[in-house]
């Protein structure tokens, strides 16, 4: 296999979607297991198994059953510890889903997709206890999985499609639109925070917050906020306290809905993987979170948030369209500013 360099430069770009190359690796790394997947949670002497996923081609598996295995080979974890059979469906599974993402195909199953296969990557391929994997694995998995909302069937002129599956803007809600950042935004800054290196994290950001998108960039202030426990404290997605609504409120005290997807919360402080005798280690590693804080307070302060609004406020198509979203950025801005200690 090819060696690849993994503290190359990372950067987010419109245009710049998964790398073929890398999406070949990641095939390469397994073929078809020998044994259909099977179900963690069950009740009674046989377990299931999802027989109709035993192909090679993905337009062949039922989305229902694609998505109910990936949550049980990421949530079984928690319960029964981490299995040699879930991290190889895992690998099988992941580099073939993304085909799957195609904007040809249905968006509200990608927006669902998505986020399922961040956690099954951060749960099977991102745990130190599979040493087996080859060293160039996380970088694969950020130039293929981390650049899914960046191809260029999502994107016009430096901004992204009304109808991309992963816009993180809620058009048409009895609110006006939204900014939501949740599923796969969320999901996508999540897995680059944990799995890129100290020294790669102030490119990457700087490439994300360089796109010209008043929607894109009012959907990183309303999820920076949201994060602040898991950036600053360590803290797991499902420690962050999701709203059971769904829904943002910026007069809740529950803004962290917006940093979390999909059953997120499946990826727990007691599923990681610990040493006897210590405590499990915080989420994203000290290193990436002190450099990322770092790397922010360089590239975010009070006067590029207040161009941000400005550009957020002339976005609208027509007067109040956006009412709701400027205050769910105001209040996130000031959060922002506030807990990241931004000047």
């Amino acid at each position: 296999m090819i060696e690849v360099s993994t503290c190359l430069p990372y950067f987010w770009a419109p245009g710049a979607g998964p790398d073929p190359r890398a999406l070949q690796r990641l095939r390469a790394l397994t073929r078809l297991p020998k044994q259909a997947v099977g179900e963690a949670w069950f009740m009674g002497e046989h377990r299931g198994r999802f027989f109709s996923l035993m192909h090679d081609d993905p337009r062949q598996w039922p989305e229902m059953d694609l998505r109910t295995a990936l949550f049980e080979i990421s949530s079984g974890i928690s319960c029964f510890g981490p299995r040699r059979e879930w991290q190889l469906w895992c690998a099988f599974l992941l580099p073939r889903s993304l085909e799957l993402l195609d904007p040809a195909l249905d968006a509200y199953s990608a927006r669902h997709l998505h986020p399922a296969l961040v956690i099954a990557t951060l749960m099977n391929l991102a745990q130190p206890a599979f040493p087996r994997l080859p060293p160039q694995v996380p970088r694969d998995l950020l130039d293929t999985l981390g650049r899914a909302m960046f191809a260029s069937s999502l994107w016009h002129a430096g901004r992204m499609r009304e109808q991309a599956w992963c816009r993180p803007l809620r058009v048409g809600t009895i609110d006006g639109d939204t900014i939501q950042p949740d599923q796969t935004f969320a999901a996508s800054c999540t897995l680059a925070l944990k799995l890129l290196e100290p020294t790669q994290l102030q490119g990457w950001l700087a490439s994300a917050l360089a796109i010209d998108d008043p929607h894109w960039r009012a959907a990183w202030v309303v999820w920076l906020h949201a994060a602040a426990p898991m950036i600053l404290e360590g803290a797991y997605p499902d420690e962050l306290d999701p709203d059971e609504s769904g829904e943002w409120n910026p007069h809740s005290a529950r803004e962290s809905s917006m940093a979390v997807w999909e059953n997120s919360h499946t990826i727990k402080r007691e599923a990681c993987v610990r040493v006897p005798g210590q405590d499990a280690p915080s989420f994203i590693d000290p290193d990436n979170r002190h450099a990322f804080v770092a790397a922010l307070r360089n590239l975010l302060g009070r006067g590029r948030l207040e161009q941000w609004a400005l550009a957020l406020s002339a976005s609208q198509a027509y007067p109040g369209q956006l009412d709701y979203a400027r205050r769910q950025y105001d209040v996130a801005a000031r959060g922002a500013l506030e807990r990241y200690r931004l000047e």
